[in-house]
């Protein structure tokens, strides 16, 4: 979720919006991800009243989230209405959608670690921050400590790159370091010296009916990038 600036959210005209729909929007809200297209689909099982009352329960929702949609479409796979307005929109939402500010620090949690004949150790995962360029030293943070290497190779989506920006999904081939010296979890950066530790400070927001879970001393799972630990929870303010 780091690279995601906007959503798609898909509401069957002949469900309305599910708890699970409304699960993933508090998701939303929670990594304040705020501008969204809405399909409205299997148009044609309803009528038109209960597409009407299938697009007001999601406006309805979306509005109690502070997530303003840019266009809300009624599709149909099965005709294909609503299909080209519903890519005009995402185009349109895409464009309107300021790039993110450039940032120094790489950060590049790794989420699969394989080998590959002749290349050697390749690892890939989503360079939420910063840029990685071809044949520059990289740095691979583990639990072991950080291990120095060197971007042999850079793919984005299959097409070897010289330069990967973020956000991007990448694959990187790693230099002077084999398989079992990285694993899913670590991360790539640019810092030779990046920090380790076992404790975080963190502003915890629950969502509607799970204040309780985040009490003093709560058990929780923390998830960092593509790694995840249990920890538990130790309040140190109000706020």
């Amino acid at each position: 979720v780091g690279g995601v600036d906007v959503v798609l959210v898909c509401v069957a005209a002949d469900d309305g919006v599910m708890p699970q729909t409304r699960e993933h929007l508090h998701i939303c809200k929670l990594l304040d991800i705020r501008s969204a297209v809405v399909a409205i689909t299997k148009a044609d099982l309803v009528d038109d009243e209960m597409l009407e009352l299938a697009e007001a329960d999601v406006r309805s929702t979306l509005e109690a989230l502070g997530i303003e949609p840019s266009a809300v479409v009624r599709t149909a796979v099965t005709d294909g209405r609503g299909l080209p307005e519903l890519r005009s929109a995402l185009g349109a939402l895409a464009a309107a959608t300021p790039p993110r500010g450039a940032s120094r620090r790489a950060w590049l949690p790794l989420d699969r670690v394989f080998s590959v004949k002749g290349a050697g150790t390749v690892v890939t995962g989503t360079l939420t921050r910063g840029s990685l360029t071809l044949g520059a030293p990289v740095y691979v943070a583990t639990a072991r400590g950080v291990r120095e290497s060197a971007c042999r190779g850079l793919e984005v989506h299959g097409r070897s790159v010289a330069a990967a920006e973020a956000p991007c999904r990448v694959a990187v081939n790693l230099a002077r370091l084999e398989v079992g010296d990285v694993a899913r979890g670590d991360v790539l950066t640019l810092e030779p010296e990046l920090p380790l530790t076992a404790r975080l400070d963190a502003r915890l927001t629950a969502v509607a009916g799970a204040e309780k879970a985040l009490d003093d001393g709560s058990p929780v799972t923390v998830h960092v990038g593509t790694t995840r630990v249990g920890a538990r929870i130790v309040r140190i303010g109000a706020d």
